[in-house]
């Protein structure tokens, strides 16, 4: 488990657009290219952020990455991710 890893994918797709859209293309391929468990992967792959941020991930980070993928109307959707179990 590594959170640096998954800060590093949720940095990486937060701060460029252009990884967004690769993101929202095929998100399981996305998270291919970086240094992640199995687990991490689909956290990553399905913006599980209530998960990642179990595993020590930033919630700046998290949240950064999120809204870059899903835009600014998608915070209520990250606030229910976030207490999800």
């Amino acid at each position: 488990m590594s959170s640096h890893a998954l800060e590093k994918a949720m940095w990486t797709v937060g701060t460029s657009p252009a990884e967004a859209e690769k993101f929202r293309q095929s998100p399981a391929a996305y998270a291919e290219q970086f240094n992640l468990d199995a687990d991490e992967k689909i956290s990553l792959a399905t913006l599980a952020v209530g998960d990642m941020a179990r595993r020590g991930a930033s919630t700046l980070l998290l949240l950064m990455g999120f809204m870059a993928v899903n835009g600014p109307g998608g915070m209520g959707e990250y606030m229910q991710r976030m207490n999800q179990k």
